[in-house]
């Protein structure tokens, strides 16, 4: 619904400015503070379904980030999924996300089990309008080359020419 739309453009928001930060651009002090108190608020809701999910995965990915110890929100959320989509939620993006916040909390094992199981999301549809499968594809690029960069060469080639038949089309 739209709330998942303006949270969605929330974490991305703060995951920009995460971004520009870490690059020594000058962030307002007060607005990131106020950014990572609404991303926690995110983050320790508990999930209803897989686009709810997705999010506070995000949330708690952008969270990590900013050094935040995010252990018992991916606990939460990882008893959610393993209890409510078995089967789904590690060939999706909120897999993704996860296995980033773990690469960063240094659970290497976990991390590593969990980026190899994305599935390139191409044919996939999405229930929301601010989430597609090309968004989905581009973060997964973006946290390859960021957290994995040993796994590039095994997807990258393929998934850039995916994405830039997407753009063009």
């Amino acid at each position: 619904g739209d709330n998942q739309g303006n949270q969605f453009a929330s974490i991305f928001a703060m995951h920009f400015l995460t971004e520009a930060r870490a690059q020594g651009f000058n962030v307002p002090g007060n607005m990131f503070y106020n950014g990572i108190t609404y991303l926690k608020d995110i983050a320790s809701q508990n999930a209803t379904d897989m686009e709810s999910a997705r999010l506070y995965a995000y949330a708690i990915y952008v969270l990590t980030r900013n050094e935040l110890v995010t252990t018992n929100y991916l606990t939460n959320l990882q008893l959610y999924l393993q209890k409510n989509h078995p089967k789904e939620w590690q060939n999706d993006i909120t897999g993704v996300y996860i296995a980033a916040s773990f690469q960063m909390l240094k659970s290497f094992k976990e991390a590593e089990q969990l980026i190899s199981q994305y599935k390139p999301q191409s044919d996939k549809e999405f229930s929301t309008d601010f989430y597609d499968s090309n968004i989905a594809d581009a973060q997964y690029l973006y946290i390859i080359a960021k957290h994995f960069p040993d796994h590039l060469k095994k997807v990258g080639y393929h998934l850039v020419l995916q994405l830039v038949t997407a753009i063009n089309n």
